[in-house]
């Protein structure tokens, strides 16, 4: 018979937290950084939309 390693019973505590930050997203750190421009074209987009209905 061979050697068989231990079954795995879990984490251990000494791990923590990560010293090193998560990055956010690199769309949605975009997205919210430019809320105010992204929002003006959604608006704009959604009236002529909205204009084309009607013409």
């Amino acid at each position: 018979m061979g050697c068989s390693p231990a079954p795995l019973t879990g984490c251990n505590e000494r791990g923590g937290e990560s010293a090193v930050p998560r990055p956010r997203h690199w769309f949605w750190g975009v997205v919210a950084q430019s809320w105010p421009i992204y929002g003006e074209v959604m608006l704009a987009s959604m009236l002529g939309n909205l204009f084309a209905q009607f013409a």
